[in-house]
């Protein structure tokens, strides 16, 4: 062909072009080195993303813990042990000695925020405002967990500051909560090490991980003497797509107000 070409005049021989062959070679390597920049780039924004979520945990896990750990602090479990003690009680004069709902995944309590120094109560008539505090996980319709908070103010009898004015929680109904959320993406509940553990007086924190004997099952109803400490464990779901993974984080708070204190004795 490329013969009768040049007999005619039509074509010289630098002319001649490329060979079928060839330029099947040549759209091939061409389709192999687009192929490798594109993986290249999409291996890039994945990693990107993938470092983004992990941040994004990290920091929600930090901030978290920092925010139970400062309400839990303070939680209203005074008993009239120590000298001094303005315990927090109901209308009806019943004590408020810890949490009104304690699980794993759920934590409600009363509190006085704003407290410079929960052990040393202010003098009477100036109590901070009481309010009512829950933690628990909700899960979404996608299915995704959630760690929630909300605090919510509540009312005092006028003749005594310390006493609430109603008995039942207001939000120990979920329905009567709005979320104010601190973790986006829990990771699958885990038996073995649930959100909330609530720790004896007798668990030295530098002793390592609490035992069973060191647990109390139910705070709700167990004496307020013995529930000295909340461990919260937060188990972060970061990274999706084929490199998922779980972020932990364990914190331990010693309830202030119980601090070095055994009954009939002051801090």
């Amino acid at each position: 062909m490329r013969t009768w070409i040049r007999a005619r005049g039509g074509a010289t021989a630098g002319d001649e072009g490329l060979t079928l062959a060839e330029t099947v070679v040549s759209m091939a390597i061409g389709s192999l080195l687009l192929a490798l920049v594109g993986a290249f780039t999409v291996n890039q924004v994945r990693a990107l993303d993938y470092a983004d979520e992990r941040a994004t945990a990290t920091t929600q896990m930090a901030n978290a813990q920092d925010l139970v750990g400062k309400l839990a602090r303070t939680m209203a479990i005074k008993t009239a042990d120590p000298v001094g003690d303005v315990p927090l009680v109901t209308a009806g004069g019943a004590r408020i000695a810890g949490p009104v709902a304690a699980g794993p995944e759920t934590l409600g309590f009363y509190t006085y925020l704003n407290v410079p120094n929960p052990t040393q109560p202010p003098a009477a008539g100036a109590l901070p405002e009481v309010r009512e505090v829950w933690l628990w996980v909700r899960t979404t319709s996608t299915g995704a967990r959630q760690l929630c908070e909300q605090t919510r103010l509540r009312a005092r009898q006028a003749t005594n500051t310390k006493q609430l004015a109603a008995v039942t929680p207001d939000l120990s109904n979920p329905a009567n909560r709005t979320c104010h959320l601190l973790v986006d993406r829990l990771a699958p509940a885990d038996a073995a090490q649930p959100l909330f553990t609530y720790l004896r007086a007798s668990y030295d924190p530098l002793s390592g991980t609490p035992t069973a004997a060191d647990v109390v099952a139910n705070p709700v109803t167990a004496d307020p003497d013995d529930f000295r400490a909340l461990q919260v464990h937060l188990r972060v779901q970061g990274g999706t797509g084929n490199r998922p993974v779980v972020l932990e984080s364990t914190s331990i708070t010693q309830l202030m107000n119980k601090i070095g204190r055994r009954a009939g004795n002051a801090a």
